[in-house]
């Protein structure tokens, strides 16, 4: 089954509040097919978008195929700012549609420790735990 906007997902630090400022930061793209079911192979195609809302200067992203329907994504932002993420696939007719959730919204500030942009630092701790107390 091909991937689907509506059931693919965003999860990371990279697309949450408080990261630090001159850090690298990241989150990872899990494609879905229909059935919401995590794709196995790559090759789809993602168009990222990160821009300040301050000055509306575009912030380069980087993005990484892992091969196993995972996609790897990394920017770093260099002054304190509110930043908008845009995540987009292109679907079978060619047309590049947001992913569910899209567009995102972080923050970065100066006194945030390095390691809060980490995959598994700290925020990303309590991302994790506010998630599972709300069910």
């Amino acid at each position: 089954m091909n991937t689907r906007a509506a059931k693919s997902l965003c999860y990371g630090t990279g697309i949450l509040e408080e990261q630090a400022v001159g850090e690298t930061c990241q989150f990872v793209i899990q494609a879905r097919n229909d059935n919401s079911e995590n794709r196995t192979s790559g090759r789809d195609q993602f168009q990222i978008t990160v821009t300040t809302d301050d000055n509306n200067q575009e912030i380069p992203a980087e993005i990484n195929d892992n091969d196993d329907g995972s996609y790897h994504v990394s920017y770093k932002v260099d002054r304190e700012c509110r930043a908008t993420i845009s995540v987009k696939f292109k679907d079978d007719k060619g047309k590049f549609v947001e992913l569910r959730g899209s567009p995102y919204s972080a923050s970065f500030v100066k006194d945030a420790p390095p390691n809060t942009n980490t995959l598994n630092g700290p925020l990303l701790q309590k991302h994790i735990l506010n998630e599972i107390l709300s069910l």
